[in-house]
């Protein structure tokens, strides 16, 4: 498995969190649902920092190299709509995964 770690700047509690979480999963997320050898999507926020981390997951390094075209896009136009920053967009191997969500 690989991941996509994307830094925004510029997100903070003004409201600006908000709009961006529901932009995720009203826009984003049913077009990244869709892309092949998706397998996850975490945002993790600072609101000391305004900033949002964003880790997609990927089946494979191909699938996850494949999504780029798309992706872009979307975060592009995620940090547009919120006026945020993309500070660093990186690429890992997944060493160790252990998730255990209970969906409420």
């Amino acid at each position: 498995m690989f991941g996509r770690l994307t830094r925004f700047a510029g997100v903070a509690d003004d409201g600006s969190l908000e709009l961006y979480l529901g932009l995720v999963r009203e826009r984003v997320l049913p077009v990244v649902r869709a892309i092949p050898g998706f397998r996850g999507y975490l945002a993790l926020s600072d609101s000391e920092r305004a900033e949002v981390l964003v880790l997609t997951l990927w089946a494979s390094e191909q699938q996850m190299r494949e999504s780029e075209e798309t992706t872009v896009q979307l975060r592009s136009q995620a940090a547009e709509k919120v006026g945020a920053t993309v500070l660093s967009v990186e690429r890992f191997r997944v060493a160790i995964s252990e998730l255990n969500v209970a969906r409420a």
